[in-house]
């Protein structure tokens, strides 16, 4: 029997919602690392796995910290606003 992955519900949220998600770190760091992407990370959660994807989609075009602490950096937001906006990322 095939495996058919279901869609996800979508529902609008700000860009520091997505930003702050832990998965989307670690997509983030992963891609500045060098690192192959893990087609294992978070296999119970397709969120997880776009947060992740994203993340690693983002660190592409913003080789710099998302991050400041626990506070995502300005710098940041308006790279992943003007990255939506020229449709270069999800």
């Amino acid at each position: 029997m095939a495996y058919a992955p279901r869609q996800v519900e979508t529902h609008k949220v700000t860009l520091r919602t997505v930003m702050r998600r832990a998965s989307f770190v670690q997509g983030h760091r992963s891609f500045l690392q060098g690192k192959p992407l893990n087609y294992d990370a978070y296999p119970l959660c397709i969120n997880e796995q776009w947060s992740y994807e994203r993340g690693r989609q983002f660190a592409a075009i913003f080789p710099e910290p998302v991050k400041n602490g626990k506070t995502i950096r300005t710098a940041a937001l308006y790279a992943y606003a003007g990255a939506l906006n020229r449709r270069e990322i999800l």
